[in-house]
């Protein structure tokens, strides 16, 4: 019955168009399922928690889209914290500081003395916590305690320090992971060692960079705009391999301070290339344009720039060592790449072969992601 059909398809007038607008629907299934999903990096924010002879100081950063979640749950999903007037909303800000983090020392659990929030440069949200220290202690227990409340997915990067600056531990949380246990070494605290159960930081940092890539969707829709019309397996290593050790330079650039390029214009710039890359489909009509790798290069410094604000996001580069945090987190951003790249290339490859893909398949998903990136490019300069 299965060939019988296949022939009675294969003999209609219209089967080529049948064929067309399969690909097609394909092709805007896919594309659809993009523009339904918002092009942003899963939540991030830090905490630097100063240990003092007589106090503890906890100084927690975040996104204003994060910190909506803290004052009003229910009007998370409406007007972004941006389009408040940040003086109207300190004092639930200062409120929702007091709420952040439950401290036990020896299993005594202290109560906070002391809140205050503040706006910082990049128009992020400093939320500040003190405690005061009754007596002497040999064990310190820190969780975040409203971490399950942000969006899914969301990583808190911790730092706890000396009053010189010292770092004593330091954990990246989750909403599975949301404590951290220190032991103190001494009454004022020269040496500690973390408890058993804190996540190796190496593994957080290579989940997230995975995280990463799979969920930014931006940074899927401009390789995908350029592995579209790859024509041979040389050309797609070649784009692969030029993206990669771009975003790579960027990255390490920027974590490390050599370059700070705030990111409203970043953000931006890479809708526009995604933007770029889909004209150039459609004005190629669906053939690999020449010095495409040039292209992936430039293009894919900027994108570096995207990765490196989630490690600046989280505190990395000012407090304590960058280079595993780096490492890790750029190999996990490849691993992502990789196995996107293993599932996608079979089925990019496999349609080439047919001459309808170039000629109609190319158009119609350059022409989608083209719009698309127009989308995010309004939406990040404020258009929308």
């Amino acid at each position: 019955m299965k060939f019988r059909v296949q022939s009675l398809l294969q003999s209609l007038p219209c089967s080529r168009s049948l064929r067309v607008l399969g690909l097609h629907g394909i092709t805007l299934a896919l594309l659809g399922w993009f523009s339904a999903v918002f092009a942003h990096d899963p939540g991030l924010s830090t905490a630097q928690i100063v240990l003092f002879p007589d106090r503890i100081e906890i100084m927690a950063g975040f996104a204003p889209s994060d910190a909506r979640f803290l004052i009003d749950p229910q009007a998370a999903a409406a007007d972004p914290f941006g389009d408040l007037d940040f003086e109207s909303a300190r004092t639930r800000l200062v409120g929702a500081a007091a709420t952040l983090w439950q401290v036990e020392l020896d299993g005594v659990k202290l109560k906070p003395s002391q809140s205050s929030a503040d706006l910082i440069a990049g128009d992020n949200l400093s939320l500040s916590i003190r405690f005061v220290i009754p007596r002497r202690f040999s064990a310190a227990s820190f969780q975040s305690a409203r971490l399950g409340e942000l969006p899914a997915g969301h990583r808190q990067f911790v730092v706890v320090s000396d009053p010189q600056g010292l770092m004593l531990a330091k954990k990246l949380m989750s909403q599975k992971s949301r404590q951290l246990d220190v032991v103190i070494g001494g009454s004022d605290s020269a040496s500690t060692a973390p408890a058993a159960d804190s996540t190796p930081t190496w593994r957080g940092f290579l989940i997230l960079g995975v995280e990463h890539i799979w969920t930014g969707y931006d940074h899927l829709l401009f390789l995908l705009a350029l592995l579209v019309v790859c024509s041979s397996f040389r050309s797609i290593v070649t784009i692969i391999s030029c993206f990669t050790l771009a975003h790579s330079l960027t990255l390490a650039a920027a974590t490390l301070g050599l370059i700070e390029i705030s990111a409203r214009w970043v953000e931006p710039m890479i809708a526009a290339s995604i933007i770029y890359v889909g004209l150039e489909n459609l004005v190629r009509r669906g053939q690999e344009p020449r010095g495409r790798s040039l292209l992936t290069f430039a293009f894919g410094l900027i994108h570096g720039l995207g990765f490196a604000s989630v490690l600046r996001d989280l505190g990395v580069g000012t407090a304590g060592s960058v280079s595993a945090p780096l490492v890790f987190f750029n190999l996990g951003v490849e691993c992502g790449q990789i196995a996107i790249a293993a599932i996608v290339l079979p089925v990019i490859w496999r349609a080439r072969r047919q001459p309808w893909f170039a000629r109609q398949g190319v158009a119609v998903a350059s022409t989608m992601i083209t719009l698309l990136g127009c989308y995010w490019f309004a939406e990040r300069l404020g258009w929308l």
